[in-house]
This record gives C-alpha cells, structure tokens and sequence, in this order.
C-alpha cells in the first residue's frame, strides 16, 4: 500500500471494545507502509468508550473519515487505495484534457446483460 496521495491518518478506537480488531490491525499495517510517504502523520487516538473510526486526508484535501467497526483490515486498506487510485485517475484525465467529462463505461449485470455507468 502505498501513502503517496495520503497528509494523515487518524485512528481512533477503545482499547477495551470487542470491534476494535479491524482498527488495530490497520494500525500496524498502515505504520508499516509509512516508508512510501514519511510524511504523512499517522496519529492513535484511544478513546475509553466509542466505535472505532479512521479519519483519511488526501494531498487533494479531501478528507473521509468512516467506522471501522463492521469491515476487515483489507476492507479498511481497500477503501483507502480506491479513493487514492480515484484521484489518480482524475490526475490522469486532467493531463490529457478529459477532466470533468461524464464517461460512460458498460457494465455486465447479469448473464449477457449490461447497463451503462
């Protein structure tokens, strides 16, 4: 996983809550993965009471901040390289003059069915 689009992490849980292994895995995983941005500040917060949460600002400002009570570590991981591979692509589009162009893309539903998004 790479850091490159990401300023902060902030990961906020109890250390006594039962749904707070999700929080706590992603911790020692996203520390590992500081080395491909030592800048960004990633920042625990334990709490006494309260759902474990992951607050995500991006170079672009955006920030997100969601529960991590009901996902996995990899779901947490996965929620965070999609929004960084989004703002890639925007990247992307911008330099070959497509930004802010609606695409349309097919999309399979169902056997030999598609719609288009």
């Amino acid at each position: 996983m790479s850091l490159a689009r990401i300023t902060r992490i902030a990961v906020r849980f109890s250390p006594w809550s039962t749904d707070c292994r999700s929080a706590r895995d992603f911790l020692a995983r996203i520390t590992s993965a500081q080395g491909t941005n030592p800048d960004c500040q990633i920042t625990t917060q334990l709490r006494v009471s309260g759902r474990p949460s992951v607050t995500v600002e991006y170079s672009n400002k955006r920030s997100d901040t969601f529960d991590t009570s009901g996902l996995s570590a990899p779901q947490i991981l996965a929620r965070l390289r999609s929004l960084s591979d989004e703002m890639d692509t925007s990247d992307i589009l911008s330099k070959v003059g497509v930004a802010n162009t609606k695409l349309e893309v097919p999309v399979e539903v169902g056997a030999g069915q598609h719609r288009r998004v």
